[in-house]
């Protein structure tokens, strides 16, 4: 349902085929992966959650296990890999093309002796259980999460930027949720759940924005009135 070349085995390069495999087929009931760190991790397991799908890790060491998979890798190095000598690429986007139509047209098509029919009719039988999801909601589901603490200024730090976030915000911890494919694509869950895009940080706005200290509580003075009297 989903195959790529990458140059380097990581969450981001797993993450990607990932995406793009329940685009295209829809979202599975379980997603069986080897056991190795990159699928082993908490973000991944994190979407599946939201998603509504499990994921389920093979046993360690156990080849058999993992039968399935192995055989499909044999036959990419075999066959498709054996045609790519023959007529060489000039740039991995020109080999994952050539390696989707060969999926698509030859692989998927092909009776397969250990399930007896062809992938693609195997998952037509199935497919009834599968849900597809709107762009819009793959958006949503596929992000990673952590946690910032916003500073006094309305500010949080995200791997090397500096982010604006509302104001109201300031001193508090909030959810940062992201696209590891778009570094630009970074929102901040409100305590109410709401989304809201972070912006990158403009130091001279910054510095102009009105900010109004929260109102203390009743009998007792405010924060910022106790810290002024230490």
């Amino acid at each position: 349902v989903g195959a790529r070349f990458h140059f380097t085995q990581n969450i981001t390069a797993w993450f990607g085929t990932l995406r793009e495999a329940c685009a295209r087929r829809g979202i599975p009931e379980r997603l069986y992966c080897d056991n190795g760190k990159v699928f082993t991790s908490e973000d991944i397991r994190r979407v599946g959650f939201i998603a509504g799908f499990h994921v389920v890790n093979a046993p360690p060491y156990d080849a058999q296990a993992k039968g399935k998979i192995e055989r499909f890798l044999r036959t990419i190095r075999d066959v498709f890999l054996s045609r790519v000598e023959i007529e060489p690429v000039a740039s991995l986007d020109e080999l994952n093309r050539r390696l989707a139509g060969w999926v698509e047209s030859g692989y998927n098509r092909s009776q397969h002796s250990g399930i007896g029919t062809t992938p693609l009719d195997k998952w037509l039988a199935g497919s009834h259980r599968l849900r597809v999801l709107s762009e819009e909601d793959m958006d949503r589901f596929f992000l990673f999460e952590t946690t910032r603490k916003v500073k006094k200024d309305g500010t949080i730090s995200f791997q090397g930027k500096r982010l604006e976030v509302d104001y109201t915000l300031s001193s508090t911890s909030v959810a940062v949720l992201y696209d590891p494919l778009d570094p630009e694509r970074i929102l901040i869950r409100r305590p109410d759940g709401t989304l809201e895009r972070a912006t990158i940080l403009d130091v001279h706005a910054n510095n102009r924005r009105h900010r109004q200290n929260p109102k203390p509580p009743k009998g007792g003075q405010s924060h910022a009135d106790t810290n002024l009297d230490r």
